[in-house]
């Protein structure tokens, strides 16, 4: 049973053919390739937990190849050795510059590369046991806020029969209860939303659902419930946005999301009395939107 993939590139067939047998006795999978072009298609072809790569190739150089593999969210976790006849500093501080993970100088003893490949296997090893670590926690948390949300709908439910008179007249001291109880709720609401999405981030499945939106219509969205808690807060909320602003491409539920964590923040943390102001204008790359308060601020 192989213990792992290794890629090997170098221009020299002699160096590519040493490294392979020794690897090959190790038990490892090796492939090469010839350059760094040639290692690039390789590496995307058959996805190796290492990569052996001398510095100078004709072409693309170990440096330039090391780029682009890191820059492959599917190849950035391979761990990197680059080989090289160059033992200058700055030649070395180019290579980790790259993103490389390790560096061996040209001529090097093969029973230390073998060390060294063992290591990076292990590291390797490690990264996939991590991986599915967090893959079966992102899971569980998806499962937890659903199950969640169930409940909390169920009270926000009552609680808004309540508040609507569907279920009688209530005094003065029974609707600031329900009404404190709907707050909260809308809260755990918000704060099981941002768990999801902190997860869908984490796991990259995020998905924007682009369409022509104006942003005056998002803000208004927000703009009742708030002019309400403002005035309960004796907090002067303050719109300058002009109602000829184009429609450009957004995913409205998203950003109603930033405005409504952004307005949220700023009424948190201003004082009564204070002012709130929201803004939207033309700029050259698109609409600036911004939320400005006169709370303590973050360094």
């Amino acid at each position: 049973m192989s213990k792992g993939k290794v890629l090997v590139i170098d221009d020299q067939q002699s160096i590519r053919k040493l490294v392979s047998m020794h690897l090959g006795k190790a038990e490892y999978d090796v492939t090469t390739a010839v350059d760094g072009i040639d290692g690039l298609a390789k590496a995307q072809e058959v996805m190796p937990d290492v990569i052996i790569s001398d510095l100078m190739m004709p072409g693309m150089d170990g440096i330039e190849l090391c780029k682009h593999l890191k820059a492959n969210p599917k190849l950035r976790e391979s761990f990197f050795i680059m080989l090289t006849a160059k033992s200058h500093t700055e030649d070395k501080i180019k290579g980790f510059g790259s993103g490389a993970d390790d560096y061996m100088t040209k001529p090097f003893n093969h029973q230390e590369l073998l060390a060294r490949v063992h290591s990076a296997m292990r590291i390797r090893n490690l990264q996939k046991e991590l991986s599915k670590v967090s893959e079966l926690k992102d899971e569980f948390l998806g499962i937890a806020a659903h199950d969640m949300r169930t409940p909390l709908t169920v009270i926000k439910g009552w609680s808004d029969l309540f508040t609507e008179g569907m279920l009688g007249d209530l005094n003065s001291e029974q609707s600031e209860a329900i009404e404190s109880i709907s707050q909260q709720v809308r809260t755990m609401l918000e704060l099981i939303n941002d768990l999801l999405d902190v997860t869908k981030i984490e796991s990259g499945k995020v998905q924007l659902n682009l369409g022509k939106h104006k942003i005056q219509d998002v803000i208004d969205q927000h703009w009742k419930s708030y002019s309400l808690l403002a005035t309960k807060k004796a907090i002067t909320l303050h719109k300058e946005v002009h109602d000829d602003l184009p429609e450009i491409p957004l995913d409205k539920e998203r950003i109603s999301q930033v405005l409504n964590n952004l307005l949220s923040n700023a009424f948190k943390f201003s004082p009564r009395g204070s002012l709130i102001t929201v803004s939207a204008e033309l700029c050259k790359d698109g609409i600036k939107v911004a939320v400005m308060d006169t709370g303590v601020g973050i360094p």
